[in-house]
């Protein structure tokens, strides 16, 4: 009599016949579990639609739950979560798991950088929106955020590329150009910063500010005469006191 424990498989005991009938059933309940999975997913975002955050959790919970290597259930819950319960820790800890599910996605880079940001941990969220760049070169949303990052912490050449980078590629954006008109002064790229002014001129809405900022800028870098002509130009298009609205700057370094 043979002794020790046997290792049995199926086939040892069911017929071919059993085997196929239960690999059929097994496919078919995985099939049930991924429609299921994605009708939740559908359901939590008619729920956001609604505004009715809770069952949008639940259903998104759900959802992961039921195809659990699927990323996006992951990314509405990180997004979920800040307008839900506040929970910034949940929202990280979602947005990480749909990135190691899906480490090629660039939306997914993007949105923990976002996480990460509103973390405090400025040098991982920098690391990320850079990725997010490397995957998909052309993404303008990490570039803004980079841009606004780099200006905000004082690396002012840095937020210069990557606003010089976003101008090529909306070329008409007035508040670009004006935001790195003032980059050029603050670097003494003086000749930068005037023909930014100049270009602005016929791309603000309202001429006159843009004859404004421009005069003071002539004001600031010690040309008076230049800036008496673009006040003039100002006065002329909107003549209502509008100068005497608009603070000097301090003189720029040169």
């Amino acid at each position: 009599m043979a002794t020790g424990c046997l290792h049995l498989g199926p086939e040892d005991f069911l017929f071919p016949e059993e085997i196929a009938e239960i690999q059929s059933l097994r496919a078919r309940i995985s099939g049930m579990r991924q429609t299921s999975g994605v009708e939740h997913f559908e359901s939590g975002r008619r729920a956001f639609g609604r505004g009715e955050l809770g069952l949008a959790y639940g259903h998104w919970t759900r959802s992961a739950a039921l195809i659990p290597d699927w990323h996006m259930p992951y990314i509405e819950l990180a997004n979920l979560h800040p307008l839900y319960d506040r929970d910034s820790g949940a929202a990280l800890a979602a947005i990480r798991k749909a990135v190691d599910l899906f480490p090629e996605s660039p939306r997914n880079r993007f949105l923990l950088g976002v996480a990460l940001t509103h973390e405090g941990r400025t040098e991982e969220a920098e690391k990320a929106f850079l990725k997010a760049i490397e995957l998909r070169p052309d993404y303008v949303e990490p570039h803004h955020r980079l841009a606004n990052f780099y200006r905000s912490g004082g690396r002012e050449v840095d937020a210069i590329r990557e606003y010089e980078w976003i101008l090529k590629q909306q070329s008409a954006n007035a508040s670009l150009l004006a935001i790195l008109a003032a980059l050029y002064e603050k670097t003494g790229r003086m000749n930068d910063a005037e023909a930014a002014l100049k270009r602005l001129l016929s791309m603000s809405r309202d001429a006159a500010y843009a004859f404004y900022k421009l005069g003071l800028f002539y004001q600031r870098t010690n040309r008076p005469a230049d800036a008496e002509k673009a006040f003039l130009r100002a006065e002329s298009l909107k003549p209502a006191g509008q100068k005497r609205k608009m603070r000097p700057l301090p003189p720029s370094k040169r």
